[in-house]
């Protein structure tokens, strides 16, 4: 089961990556509360900014175990490694 802190704990290091390139923290729909829930938009937003900011570094796409996420879907945690492999 993927947990809010998971969320929480990933954006940052992506937010990092971000400022290699002299980019702010990006900005976000959701507020994601210890517990709260986690919405489609969150995980899309994540790897929007994580593939436009690899984009700019001149870093290969990450190649998402499930690359399209539809509402309802639940967010594995594939989904989750998938975004801590693109920070590394």
């Amino acid at each position: 089961m993927t947990t809010a802190l998971q969320f929480t704990q990933l954006r940052g290091p992506i937010d990092d990556v971000r400022a290699t390139k002299g980019q702010g923290p990006a900005t976000y729909t959701n507020t994601i509360a210890p517990g709260g829930l986690i919405r489609l938009v969150d995980m899309t937003e994540m790897r929007s900014f994580l593939d436009a900011i690899r984009s700019d570094l001149g870093l290969p796409a990450i190649q998402y175990v499930n690359p399209i996420l539809a509402s309802g879907d639940t967010v594995k945690g594939a989904d989750i490694q998938d975004l801590r492999n693109g920070v590394k």
